[in-house]
């Protein structure tokens, strides 16, 4: 801080020179472009100890984040691995990570880019608590909306030839256009999101995988109560189209 007070009165100093003086010598000018090179080695110094506050600030740091990520992404790719044949893709998904402090958020996926993002802080709470298959879950409901993506392009584009119902895809379509979030915000409800069928969809076909794999799952693991007496109809048809595929 003290090398940019004494760069700032040098430049004042220059300054007063040239409005005063009217002139400067060639020594002048090259004292101006040395503080303006100083100035700008200073102002990224600057700029990355903000941005290494910040991380610190929520909790991790840039090595930190790639620790983590070298550490957990064995075990995340060895899971989607274990669950690919639930799916049936167009186009291969692409998966990575991403830093949130809010351990309930678990990840995000991007539509435009066919991408899931996994939040590293959420992994490692879920794994330091013992309950693993919160990430698992995530996982499939995240996955299977890469999958409807796929179909609502594929029907978009004006030649649909999946194994989907033509008027669910249509109302996939037509509800990724006008999608409602999780958020209550005055104008739209945690109902209306739960409403949707894309999100019906996605919960059921992740619960359902995941009790087919497992059988018995722990309490952690569990629908939206939004859905009781809506899911379970569904949840069985699941199960006999997974029993004909891992048959």
């Amino acid at each position: 801080m003290k090398c940019l007070k004494l760069a700032m009165q040098l430049i004042y100093s220059c300054i007063y020179d040239i409005i005063f003086k009217k002139q400067l010598t060639a020594l002048d000018y090259s004292l101006i472009a040395v503080l303006i090179i100083h100035l700008l080695i200073l102002k990224i110094r600057l700029v990355i100890l903000i941005a290494t506050t910040i991380r610190s600030i929520m909790g991790i740091t840039e090595e930190q984040f790639e620790y983590l990520s070298n550490q957990y992404k064995n075990c995340i790719q060895d899971m989607l691995c274990q669950n690919m044949p639930f799916f049936k893709f167009r186009q291969q998904p692409i998966w990575g990570f991403m830093f949130d402090e809010r351990i309930a958020i678990l990840g995000e996926t991007s539509k435009e880019s066919n991408t899931v993002r996994f939040n590293i802080a959420a992994i490692d709470f879920a794994l330091r608590i013992n309950q693993p298959l919160v990430i698992e879950q995530f996982a499939l409901h995240e996955f299977r909306h890469l999958y409807q993506f796929g179909e609502i392009e594929s029907y978009n584009n004006g030649n649909y030839d999946g194994a989907e119902n033509i008027n669910k895809v249509k109302r996939w379509a037509y509800e990724h256009k006008h999608y409602i979030g999780p958020e209550n915000n005055g104008n739209n409800t945690v109902n209306q999101y739960y409403d949707q069928d894309l999100e019906f969809d996605a919960f059921t076909f992740a619960y359902a995988a995941m009790r087919f794999k497992y059988n018995s799952l722990p309490e952690y693991i569990e629908m939206p109560k939004y859905y009781i007496g809506k899911y379970e109809a569904i949840v069985k048809e699941w199960d006999k189209k997974f029993s004909e595929i891992f048959k």
